[in-house]
């Protein structure tokens, strides 16, 4: 089965490295050259919730180094494209 889209990327930058900083910035560079700023930001977002996934499920192995850079996900209740409902007016 062929492994495309977020989980595809995400495994290709794997094989390249193995620390976060350099996955996120990885993640930057590739999102800024094929999404506008605001759609950059929504898919950084969500390939940090695939990438979350993947340690929470074992696919990906993650250990707290306290002497490198940690990555802290969150997920709002509520953000710019998940939200209650509100009128237009």
């Amino acid at each position: 089965m062929p492994v495309t889209g977020f989980y595809g990327l995400l495994i290709d930058i794997l094989s390249r490295t193995e620390y976060i900083e350099q996955i996120y910035r990885q993640l930057v560079l590739v999102f800024k050259e094929r999404f506008s700023v605001q759609h950059a930001r929504v898919a950084l977002h969500q390939a940090l919730g695939c990438l979350e996934v993947m340690v929470s499920s074992g696919i990906v192995k993650a250990i707290l180094n306290p002497d490198l850079s940690k990555l802290n996900i969150s997920i709002p209740m509520e953000g710019e494209l998940i939200h209650t409902h509100r009128d237009a007016n």
